[in-house]
C-alpha cells in the first residue's frame, strides 16, 4: 500500500510522518525531499508552521537527520543558521545545480540507494516551490531557477519505481494564487500521475 498526500502547506508533512511512525514504531523512517528550502526553521519561534517541518521531525526523534536527503535547494532563503543546522545533524543536501551536473534521475537513484540501505520505508515530499516561478506561480514561495516540469516528472516517474517509497506528499500547492490557466494545479495532477506511473511499472 502507498500513501499519498495532496494538499496543504509544509507543516502537514511532519504530521503525517509522526502518524506513520505511530503505527510502524519499530520501522526506520527515511525522507527524500524535493524542494527549494531546507525547512528547518525553528518551531519555537515560529510554531509548528510551513518551513519547520523536517527539523519538527528531527528535533522530536522520529527521523534522523542522516536519513534526510534534500534535492532541489536554490536561491536565496537557506540562511547560515539553517544550513549549520542541516550540516550538524547530516542532512545531506544536494543543490539544484548539483543534481543538474550529475543528473537528476542518477541523483535520486543514488538518493534512494543510500536510503534504502540504511532505512525500512521512505516518504518522499515534494514542496511544489521547487518548481520555478514560471512553472508554479501558485506556491507561497515562488522563485525563479527551479526545476522544469518535464524534469520534475521524470523524477518522480523514477521515484515511483523503488519499493521502498511507500508514501508521498505534494505540499505548498496553493490554487488562489494560480494563474487563469492554472498551470500550477495541472502541474501538480500531472506530478501525482507521473508517480503513480512509476508504481505501476513497479508491479510489473
Amino acid at each position: 500500500t502507498v500513501t499519498c498526500m495532496i494538499g496543504g502547506d509544509h507543516s502537514t508533512t511532519a504530521c503525517a510522518v509522526r502518524g506513520i511512525k505511530e503505527v510502524y514504531k519499530e520501522e526506520t523512517i527515511g525522507i527524500l525531499q524535493l524542494d527549494t528550502h531546507l525547512d528547518v526553521r525553528d518551531p519555537a519561534e515560529l510554531g509548528p508552521a510551513n518551513g519547520t517541518p523536517i527539523r519538527q521531525l528531527i528535533d522530536g526523534h522520529t527521523v534522523k537527520g542522516e536519513n534526510v536527503v534534500n534535492i532541489g535547494l536554490h536561491g536565496y532563503f537557506n540562511a547560515k543558521p539553517l544550513i549549520d543546522y542541516a550540516e550538524k545533524h547530516n542532512i545531506q543536501m544536494v543543490t539544484l545545480k548539483q543534481a543538474r551536473r550529475q543528473g537528476l534521475i542518477k541523483c535520486v537513484q543514488e538518493a534512494l540507494r543510500q536510503l534504502t540501505a540504511r532505512v525500512d520505508r521512505v516518504y518522499v515530499t515534494v514542496d511544489m516551490d521547487v518548481l520555478d516561478i514560471s512553472v508554479a506561480p501558485g506556491v507561497p514561495a515562488s522563485t525563479p531557477g527551479g526545476m522544469t516540469a518535464a524534469e520534475l516528472f521524470d523524477i518522480l516517474l523514477e521515484i515511483g519505481q523503488h519499493s521502498t517509497v511507500r508514501h508521498i506528499d505534494f505540499v505548498c500547492l496553493d490554487p488562489s494564487r494560480d494563474s487563469a490557466v492554472a498551470e500550477t494545479v495541472k502541474t501538480g495532477v500531472y506530478a501525482w500521475l507521473q508517480f503513480i506511473t512509476g508504481c505501476v511499472f513497479q508491479t510489473r
